[in-house]
């Protein structure tokens, strides 16, 4: 998914609103950088799953995943984007991505049993 977002959905436009380049972008440890960001996302999928309980469904799971992601996560983000005077083209992409992670993430663990 993060491949996706930030290369083929919204690359060009993440890249500008940040002031990378291709050549920037290729002198970074990927592995490291999608292997720490794997890791982090298993932390968010346990405490997402232990937040939506033992009765859930995938329904619920996908409903509390969106809401999280919308109004914590991107909540939070916007506070920080607001004080760090990001654009509101980079914030809807990195916001964007967390909330639609999110969902997928609480739709995949409500139904998991």
């Amino acid at each position: 998914m993060v491949y996706l977002w930030y290369s083929v959905i919204c690359g060009k436009v993440w890249m500008a609103e940040n002031g990378f380049d291709d050549k920037t972008l290729k002198n970074n440890n990927m592995t490291k950088i999608f292997g720490v960001a794997f890791i982090l996302s298993l932390i968010i999928s346990f405490v997402l799953v232990l937040f939506l309980g033992p009765e859930r469904d995938a329904m619920t799971g996908a409903s509390a995943g969106f809401m999280a992601g919308l109004f914590w996560v991107a909540a939070a983000m916007g506070i920080t984007y607001l004080f760090e005077r990001k654009t509101i083209r980079l914030f809807m992409i990195n916001a964007g991505y967390h909330v639609i992670t999110f969902t997928i993430m609480g739709l995949i663990l409500g139904g998991w049993r």
